[in-house]
Order: structure tokens, then C-alpha cells, then sequence
């Protein structure tokens, strides 16, 4: 099992850990691809600033332990 983690931040500047748990490292990439999508797609917005915003580098860590 895998885990994809970042942080996302609100528009009164409270921080969000956010992360999914996956099966397989291939639906993590596919995850992780997603969320930098979103990521890079902010740069190009206008608007708010950093409501609902990832702030962070985006993560997979592999569960080896229950």
C-alpha cells in the first residue's frame, strides 16, 4: 500500500494535511500526476490566492507497516 501526501492551505491561512491511500504504486503516480496538474494549473489562475491552494511538494510513501 501507498500513501500520497500533501498540504493544502485555506483563505485564512490555515494548513490542511491532505493525503489517499492506495493499493498499488501505479494508482499513486497516477494520483501524484493529478495533484501536480492542479498544482501547476494554480500558477496560471487569477483570483484567490491561496484558498484550497497545495502549498507543498506532493509525496508517495509506501505503507510497510500495519
Amino acid at each position: 500500500m501507498f500513501i500520497v501526501k500533501w498540504v493544502e492551505m485555506d483563505d485564512v491561512f490555515s494548513y490542511y494535511p491532505q493525503c489517499k491511500v492506495v493499493k498499488t504504486y501505479e494508482e499513486a503516480r497516477v494520483i501524484k500526476s493529478d495533484m501536480e496538474e492542479i498544482l501547476e494549473s494554480q500558477y496560471e489562475q487569477n483570483g484567490d490566492i491561496f484558498s484550497g491552494k497545495i502549498i507543498s511538494e506532493i509525496y508517495i510513501y509506501e505503507i510497510t507497516e500495519m
